[in-house]
């Protein structure tokens, strides 16, 4: 096996990639554990790192960091994201993190999305790929 296979975008990874995710609706999404989610989730963890280290940090404390991190480096645009009165939500950071944490099922698809390594393959793997009729 090539580990040609397993080569990434780091552009791809930090900058986010745009991905349909049904009904007229796309997420702009970095790859989880990116260089920007790592500097951001140590400088939110650093008040925890006892917690963390001993497997003492609350769950909801866990989900709120990380639900934050997913706000401020992963999820890094929408559109076509509707309310309950089908009127478009404009994505800001704020919104972002309100939305991730009023709505757990949206926040797991984000976390899968960005989670997903063929989002993030380099040009040359997806024009192999597409070459021999795999893409």
């Amino acid at each position: 096996m090539k580990l040609s296979k397993f080569q990434t975008d780091g552009t791809k990874e930090t900058e986010g990639v745009w991905v349909d995710i049904g009904d007229g609706a796309k997420v702009l999404v970095a790859r989880i554990g990116n260089p920007k989610y790592r500097e951001y989730y140590q400088r939110a963890t650093k008040p925890y790192r006892r917690q963390i280290r001993t497997d003492t940090l609350a769950q909801d404390i866990a989900e709120k960091l990380y639900t934050q991190a997913l706000a401020e480096t992963i999820l890094l645009g929408w559109e076509g994201l509707l309310d309950s009165d089908s009127k478009e939500i404009r994505w800001s950071r704020a919104k972002a993190l309100e939305v991730l944490t009023d709505y757990k099922d949206f926040r797991d698809l984000v976390a899968e999305i960005a989670q997903e390594q063929d989002q993030y393959r380099t040009e040359e793997v997806e024009a192999t790929k597409e070459a021999l009729g795999n893409g």
